[in-house]
C-alpha cells in the first residue's frame, strides 16, 4: 500500500542518521503521524496497515536505523499513553482512525452543501434517518466501517429542537431516555401518526 511505502521510504531515509531517542521520538510523534492523519482522514485504514505501520514505529522508536525485530523496553500501550499517565504520549492509529472516520459523520450532519454528503444521501440514504438505516449488501468498505460506527458516535450527539424541521422525533437522540424507537414497538410507531 502506498501509506506504508510513504512512511517506509522516510523511515529509511533517516535511518543512516544517527538521532537519539528523544530525536526518534519526535519525528514519529510529528512527521510520521501526519503522514498516517493524511490518509485516515480519507480512508477507514483497515487493521493489518494499522499493525504494520505501528510495527515500523515500534522498530524505529527502540532500535534506530537497524530498523528489526525486539528490543522494546516498555509495552506499546505504555508507549502510547499521555505523558501525564507515564507514556510518551504517541497517540494509538487505530483511534486516530475511528476519530477520523466519526469525523465524517459529523459532515453528514453538519455541511449539507458537500458533494460527498449530498453523494450518500442520495445513494445509501435516500430520506431514511442515518442512525436507523440498514447496511446495505452492496456499499463500499468504508460506507459499512461507518455504520458500524453509529452506536459509538450517537451517544456524543445531541440535538437541538428548534423548529423540529432536522430533528426526526423517534429516530434521533434529543430526548434523556435516548432515542425513542428504543422504548417502542415498530407498530406503536405507526399507530402513532408522528412521521
Amino acid at each position: 500500500m502506498s501509506l506504508v511505502n510513504s512512511i517506509t521510504a522516510r523511515l529509511q531515509s533517516w535511518t543512516h542518521r544517527f538521532l537519539s531517542f528523544a530525536g526518534r521520538l519526535q519525528l514519529i510523534r510529528s512527521v510520521l503521524h501526519s503522514i498516517q492523519a493524511f490518509w485516515a482522514n480519507v480512508f477507514f485504514l483497515p487493521c493489518s496497515v494499522i499493525n504494520r505501520i505501528e510495527q515500523m514505529f515500534r522498530q524505529f522508536l527502540w532500535k534506530g536505523p537497524v530498523m528489526g525485530p525486539g528490543g522494546a523496553k516498555v509495552s506499546w500501550c505504555d508507549v502510547c499513553l499521555p505523558k501525564k499517565e507515564g507514556g510518551l504520549g504517541i497517540r494509538t492509529l487505530r483511534e486516530n482512525n475511528i476519530a477520523s472516520m466519526l469525523k465524517h459523520i459529523w459532515i453528514l450532519f453538519s455541511d449539507k452543501e458537500s458533494l460527498w454528503c449530498k453523494w450518500i444521501h442520495s445513494t445509501f440514504l435516500k430520506r431514511k434517518n442515518f442512525w436507523v438505516v440498514p447496511c446495505p449488501t452492496h456499499c463500499s468498505w468504508v460506507w459499512r466501517k461507518i455504520l458500524n460506527l453509529r452506536e459509538h458516535f450517537q451517544q456524543y450527539f445531541k440535538w437541538n429542537i428548534g423548529n423540529g424541521r432536522s430533528v426526526s422525533f423517534w429516530f434521533d437522540l434529543w430526548h434523556p431516555n435516548g432515542p425513542l424507537y428504543r422504548n417502542f414497538s415498530n407498530q406503536d410507531i405507526y399507530h402513532s401518526g408522528i412521521s
